[in-house]
Order: structure tokens, then C-alpha cells, then sequence
């Protein structure tokens, strides 16, 4: 059985020995991403391209929100913005470090954060282009 990480459309096929082809039903993983930022315009640029690789993803511009959301259903991913009202990423992040959660989480600024001192928190810049964010994504699911 393969499992993908992202929707497939095909059917797999297997050739047997001596002639013939078996179809197979292929088991499809949709992987789950949060993303939390107050700024809207980046929330929906990340979310349309997540989607476009093939990802679920939830989107929240208030952190209360997000962490009401992960205490009923955690995501596969995290990613946040550092610098929000209320609640900062690296708060957030503690949160659901505290609440037992081992969700990979990715931190995004526009500024340079000093490193994260939690197991599995990645802090990377804004800067950092979309395919680039795409590929250290997907790298927490290999």
C-alpha cells in the first residue's frame, strides 16, 4: 500500500507474473496544516498554495482561535507568526508543548527571532520564499 501525502487521482496498477494487471484502491493521506498569522494577505498567499500542493489546510488570523481549534483537533503542522497581538508564536508554541502536543511547528517572522529552546519548533523569515516554506513542510512529514 502507498501513502502519499498529497491527493493522487490515478489507480496504481501491479502486473503479475505470467499476464495480467490487478488494480488496487490507493490509501490517500491528506496532511492537516494550521496557519496563524494577523496579517490576512499572508494567511491566504501560504493557504492557496498549501492547498495547491495538495495539503488541508485551516487558517486563523486570532490566536485564541487557533489554540481553541488545536485543543479539539490537532493538525498535522503548525505554521505562525511570531509577532501577534495577544499571543506570540513562541507563547503559542509553548502551549502546545505544555498541553502534551508533539506537532511539528514552524515559526515565521519578519524579524530575526532568537532560537526556540522546544523540541520540534523550526523559526525561519518571512523572507524565505514560498517554495522554500513548501519544502521545509513537506521535509516534517519524511
Amino acid at each position: 500500500m502507498l501513502i502519499r501525502p498529497r491527493s493522487f487521482t490515478g489507480t496504481p496498477a501491479v502486473f503479475i507474473p505470467g499476464g495480467g494487471v490487478r488494480c488496487h484502491k490507493e490509501e490517500v493521506v491528506v496532511r492537516t496544516i494550521l496557519i496563524l498569522d494577523d496579517h490576512r494577505s499572508f494567511v491566504d498567499v501560504v493557504a492557496y498554495e498549501l492547498r495547491h500542493q495538495g495539503f488541508h489546510v485551516v487558517t486563523f488570523t486570532e490566536p485564541h482561535a487557533a489554540l481553541a481549534y488545536v485543543a479539539e483537533q490537532c493538525p498535522d503542522l503548525i505554521l505562525s507568526d511570531v509577532r501577534m497581538p495577544d499571543i506570540d508564536g513562541v507563547t503559542l508554541a509553548r502551549w502546545i508543548r505544555a498541553t502534551g502536543y508533539q506537532v511539528p511547528i514552524v515559526l515565521i517572522s519578519g524579524e530575526t527571532v532568537a532560537p526556540v529552546d522546544l523540541e520540534d519548533v523550526t523559526v525561519v523569515r518571512k523572507t524565505m520564499g514560498i517554495a522554500d516554506l513548501i519544502t521545509l513542510i513537506e521535509r516534517q512529514f519524511t
